[in-house]
């Protein structure tokens, strides 16, 4: 009887061990399982992330195509701000100028002092024009004949619209008989080149002559022939 027990108690204890290590096998089984799958995960989310890259055609290092970015922003600053200060400190020249339209026939020309001109809307000669009108087309482009910066847009009594530009070097150019709408504002720095408006029909002293725009150029406080420079 005794014996029997005994043999129970064996048979038990085997069984007992058999179970734990089927168990342990059990749980070493999952846990490899476990760790080849997040290998896979980890291989695939790699592969994806590197095609990713690939089509979008960069590396993969947001940080450095930021710092990067910034970078060409910070030189393109710089070389906005050089520019700028190029601009500002640029001598400008009559010898610079060209025609503020694109034609430089000339259908009534400067007579401040000098030879009359006839006015065919006043219907007798002047010699008081202080610039020259040169032929354009109601609705051409008038641009800025050199760099500089605009110092005033007014409505004049004779010439209607104006704009006056300074350059610099005690150089101011006036564009008259502009459109009522003008491209600039006053204060606005412009290049040689710059649309500032239109040709108009606002200059009342010349509605009945041909379509243009009066241009004077000024230095150092007196008017000065445009014909001379207009090129």
């Amino acid at each position: 009887m005794l014996k029997n027990i005994e043999n129970r108690s064996n048979n038990k204890t085997v069984i007992y061990s058999i179970f734990t290590i089927l168990v342990f096998l059990l749980l070493v089984t999952v846990a490899g399982t476990k760790i080849i799958q997040d290998k896979n995960a980890s291989d695939k989310l790699s592969q994806l992330e590197n095609s990713q890259n690939q089509d979008l055609g960069r590396d993969g290092n947001i940080a450095d195509e930021t710092a990067n970015a910034n970078a060409g922003t910070n030189t393109n600053t710089d070389k906005s701000a050089s520019a700028s200060t190029n601009t500002a400190t640029k001598t400008v020249s009559l010898t610079d100028i060209s025609s503020p339209v694109a034609g430089k026939e000339i259908t009534m020309a400067y007579s401040f002092n000098t030879t009359p001109v006839y006015s065919t809307t006043l219907g007798e000669y002047r010699s008081d024009h202080m610039g020259a009108d040169i032929s354009a087309k109601a609705g051409d482009s008038v641009k800025a004949v050199l760099d500089g910066k605009v110092e005033k847009i007014y409505d004049d009594a004779k010439l209607g619209k104006c704009v006056v530009i300074n350059h610099g070097n005690n150089i101011k150019t006036v564009y008259g008989n502009l459109d009522a709408t003008v491209n600039v504002k006053e204060g606005q720095s412009v290049t040689k080149g710059t649309v500032i408006g239109k040709v108009g029909t606002t200059a009342k002293f010349e509605v009945d002559d041909a379509p243009h725009v009066h241009f004077e150029i000024w230095q150092n406080g007196k008017t000065v022939d445009p014909a001379k420079y207009i090129k």
